[in-house]
């Protein structure tokens, strides 16, 4: 039996959705543009606090419209798996890593 879980199981096609690469996208530039607020704090001494933190929110936001296309593409039939999966974990993760970091900033 084939599982959803299997990279092999693609059952209108071998193609890649448009929604999948949507929530991937959104999901890569997310994590690119944290590192790049990490080094600006960095290199600012930590004196950015109001910019980055607006970026920040501009992150979350991202993360949540890639999560929306990471399940329009989880309902849709066809497409790898394995690249809805992966656009939805980086959303997710980054939303987590985003509202730790605000939760250790209040306390």
């Amino acid at each position: 039996m084939r599982s959803f879980f299997d990279d092999s199981y693609m059952p209108t096609g071998e193609g890649i959705l448009l929604e999948s690469k949507i929530s991937v996208a959104c999901g890569i530039i997310g994590w690119i543009i944290y590192a790049l607020l990490v080094l600006f704090s960095y290199k600012h001494a930590g004196k950015a606090g109001l910019t980055i933190g607006l970026i920040c929110w501009a992150l979350i936001f991202d993360a949540i419209y890639g999560i929306v296309y990471a399940i329009n593409a989880l309902r849709q039939p066809g497409g790898k798996i394995s690249v809805k999966l992966t656009g939805l974990l980086l959303n997710v993760s980054l939303i987590i890593w985003m509202a730790s970091i605000f939760i250790r900033g209040m306390v």
